[in-house]
């Protein structure tokens, strides 16, 4: 459901308006009634698949009442984690919206080439979807619900306490899963001229999540950075 939807839409961000396409809403109705079916009698269930973000205005048309959680992480640490090349299509619209594009910033859309440096192809997913979230939750208001990765690993038990708040659920959260810290800060052994250019990608993004420091990258030397990528070789 969710790749027909992506590339049914214009620019890998369905409105809504496709479920009057029949075909559309039949594999919709299709795919979330299998999911329901699963749930037996429970008030409250959930659907945790990442590429959900991109249909989220499609989710929200069906279940107006709905409640989005949004789960962010540093983007310098998912940029260091694998991904699926964006080869195909539908992961060509995941990671830019098209799936047209044949290169980007002269990288070409092939398994070598993210094999070799997919920590700036990654860098563009991370800002790209997060955007996206943070756009959509102008319009889903109190519906949107954002917690940060590093608050749920390290402080579990009072970041569930406000997201149980927030769900309107009992505060009773569940024993905390086996997360280790370890995961965190992963970006610090990148080198200069790497977190450099992840922060050209990245910001003011970055930033307006608190993880940088608003203004430590000037637009113009952001400019000269993102320029660099242009110049740079895989190969």
């Amino acid at each position: 459901m969710v790749e027909h939807a992506v590339l049914s839409s214009r620019n890998g961000v369905p409105t809504g308006s496709e479920l009057d396409n029949p075909e559309s809403r039949r594999l919709a109705e299709s795919h979330i009634g299998k999911h329901l079916q699963d749930t037996g009698s429970a008030e409250r269930w959930g659907w945790k698949l990442c590429e959900t973000l991109l249909i989220v205005p499609l989710i929200h048309a069906y279940f107006p009442q709905a409640k989005f959680v949004h789960l962010v992480r540093d983007g310098r640490d998912v940029a260091l984690s694998p991904f699926v090349a964006p080869k195909a299509p539908f992961w060509r619209k995941v990671y830019f919206g098209s799936s047209e594009l044949t290169s980007w910033h002269g990288f070409p859309m092939t398994q070598r080439a993210y094999r070799a440096h997919g920590m700036l192809f990654n860098a563009h997913r991370w800002r790209h979807h997060v955007d996206l979230a943070r756009g959509f939750s102008e319009g889903l208001c109190e519906q949107y619900i954002e917690v940060k990765y590093e608050d749920l690993v390290l402080d579990y038990d009072a970041t569930l306490d406000r997201l149980f708040s927030r769900l309107n659920l009992p505060t009773a959260p569940p024993k905390k899963p086996p997360l280790s810290a370890k995961s965190i800060g992963k970006w610090r052994r990148l080198s200069r001229t790497d977190l450099d250019s992840l922060a050209a990608i990245m910001e003011p993004t970055l930033a307006d999540l608190g993880y940088t420091q608003r203004g430590a990258i000037p637009p113009a030397q952001r400019a000269t950075l993102f320029k660099k990528l242009a110049y740079r070789r895989y190969f």
